[in-house]
């Protein structure tokens, strides 16, 4: 009679373990909370206990900047052989304002502005913390926008790309930054008789929209490089070197020559 009482408080506590290890387990599957458990990640939920997959990050994006000419790296004093010149380059300034990254269903905005200078090597790459997704296209301003035309030199640091230093900046009536610095010498009989050539276009009527198509993931925590190659020997195509470009708040049909010339000299790959 005893071995059968015991028995049956056995079983009955076995059963009251079960009830209990069966309330545990469905309140841990009630209490989960799921979303990105990552403290690195964007959106990171300090609430969630159970990681679902959906965490982003920032992504390295980098643009690196490469002058050529038929294929071929350029660098300051190269010359470049075109048809029926010569021409040997000295010095290129150009600036890039509002950098956007477009996605299908965004835009990312990077950048206000960039300068990049042929003897600044710092200058020719520019470095972005983005988001992952699917990207589409590159697009930005060549040249300065108009509120950031209204502004002087003495608005910034030295070393800001709308800064004194870099000596980009016409003082005249009505004022401007230069968009386009492009400075070499040129030999048109092609017996290494070499004249100077200076193209210093400005004035917000210069200013041209560029977008390069470019398709491409960024997945995870990753890094991507980006090349946008511009073709030095573009900039001349149907360009007459013997007319001068005048220093005028007008633009001229040669500024817009060169201008246009310009933005079609950019590659993305």
């Amino acid at each position: 009679m005893v071995f059968i009482i015991i028995i049956f408080v056995l079983m009955k506590n076995l059963k009251l373990y079960y009830i209990i290890t069966l309330i545990f387990v469905l309140a841990s599957i009630s209490c989960q909370e799921p979303g990105c458990t990552d403290p690195n990640a964007l959106n990171f939920n300090n609430e969630a206990n159970k990681d679902d997959n959906s965490c982003l990050y920032n992504n390295n994006f980098n643009i690196n900047f490469k002058l050529t000419n038929e294929g071929n790296t350029v660098n300051k004093f190269d010359t470049i052989f075109g048809k029926n010149y010569k021409f040997q380059l000295l010095n290129l300034k150009f600036y890039m304002c509002d950098i956007n990254l477009n996605s299908e269903f965004n835009n990312v905005y990077l950048k206000d502005i960039h300068l990049f200078k042929i003897d600044d090597e710092n200058t020719h790459t520019i470095s972005f913390e983005v988001e992952e997704g699917n990207y589409t296209s590159l697009k930005f301003g060549l040249g300065v926008n108009s509120e950031q035309n209204n502004t002087t030199p003495a608005q910034y640091d030295l070393d800001h790309p709308l800064g004194l230093s870099h000596n980009t900046f016409w003082a005249m009536e009505p004022s401007s930054y230069i968009f386009l610095m492009l400075e070499g010498k040129v030999d048109t009989l092609e017996q290494n008789n070499f004249f100077n050539l200076s193209y210093h276009l400005a004035h917000n009527n210069l200013l041209k929209q560029v977008e390069l198509n470019y398709q491409f993931d960024l997945e995870g925590q990753t890094s991507y490089q980006a090349s946008i190659e511009i073709d030095i020997s573009s900039f001349f195509n149907n360009v007459d070197f013997s007319e001068d470009l005048p220093h005028q708040r007008n633009t001229s049909p040669l500024a817009e020559l060169i201008m246009n010339n310009f933005v079609s000299s950019f590659e993305i790959q």
